[in-house]
């Protein structure tokens, strides 16, 4: 892969990295719990590569993402990968003040085995020394072509021998079927709801919707404004 010392992410000001800007807050806190549980969770079935989504856009999914990934680094000692799978809606930029020349998605157009041979470096070293962000260097309106099983499965598996935890800020679930291929590949799925907000009637259809195995859905995290309630996320299977 690439070398991880392309630039040194600088984060812009932004209420969504409260991890980053308030680590000894409450909601900082709840961070640090989720990620205790998840640890809890994979003493029975180990997952490395996770992928955090919703059922709709604009539930906390990218929030909660980002968050996760600067507590498991900087509190744990985790080495983390976060990807920007939303190719669709990709909000990495905005938390950059270095553009973004070459991404994920470019990653998934090349072969796979000598993915970004021929390319500038496409990690970004973020917040802290463990944790990496791979961002979207383009908006794609039509992503489902690119996440072709064989170069994502290929892509992943590279990559998680470099990393205690991959996480991926996948996109939502509906209305589109791009989660359904991004669940083949992962060893994990939480699912980010927006309390208050999201009928429960919409999560139960999303989730019905995956084609894959439901051992995968490891719980759900409930947002609410810029508050994240950890004591809402519970295994699925114990």
């Amino acid at each position: 892969m690439p070398h991880k010392d392309w630039f040194k992410g600088v984060p812009r000001q932004s209420t969504q990295l409260v991890a980053f800007s308030q680590p000894g807050s409450l909601i900082a806190e709840q961070y640090r719990v989720l990620y205790t549980r998840i640890e809890n969770l994979n003493k029975q079935t180990p997952r490395k590569v996770l992928a955090i989504t919703s059922a709709i856009k604009g539930e906390g999914k990218t929030t909660t993402a980002v968050n996760l990934g600067i507590v498991m680094a900087r509190d744990f000692g985790q080495r983390v990968l976060l990807i920007e799978a939303d190719l669709k809606q990709p909000t990495f930029h905005t938390f950059l003040d270095e553009p973004v020349h070459f991404g994920f998605d470019d990653l998934l157009r090349e072969d796979p085995q000598g993915a970004g041979a021929a390319h500038p470096p496409v990690l970004v070293s973020f917040v802290h020394d463990n944790l990496t962000l791979l961002p979207v260097s383009e908006k794609s309106n039509d992503a489902w072509p690119l996440f072709r099983l064989d170069r994502l499965s290929a892509l992943l598996n590279r990559l998680k021998t470099e990393y205690d935890y991959v996480l991926l800020d996948a996109p939502p679930v509906l209305p589109m079927a791009d989660l359904n291929r991004i669940a083949h590949v992962v060893d994990g799925i939480l699912f980010v709801v927006a309390a208050g907000h999201t009928p429960v009637s919409l999560v139960k259809r999303a989730i019905s919707t995956l084609e894959m195995d439901q051992n995968k859905l490891m719980g759900t995290v409930l947002t609410q404004g810029e508050h994240i309630q950890s004591k809402y996320f519970h295994g699925y299977h114990s």
